[in-house]
């Protein structure tokens, strides 16, 4: 992202069972957004919710799919 970087406090300190909340904190919303397109194209394990190692547009889908609260 051409140096863009975005820091989202606790982001993959907290275990979840919400699948797109990447950041822990029981919701899917823009800090979750933020986090995979930070870090889009990488191999970052912390982020990669489809499980092929590679950070890009289905990790983005799951993360819009589950918008909102977790239940």
């Amino acid at each position: 992202l051409n140096g863009f970087h975005v820091h989202v406090d606790g982001a993959g300190d907290v275990e979840t069972t919400c699948l797109g909340d990447v950041t822990g904190d029981a919701q899917v919303n823009v800090d979750d957004l933020l986090l995979l397109l930070q870090a889009w194209g990488t191999m970052n394990h912390d982020v990669d919710l489809d499980g092929d190692m590679v950070i890009g547009i289905n990790d983005v889908l799951i993360v819009i799919g589950a918008w909102g609260p977790c239940e």
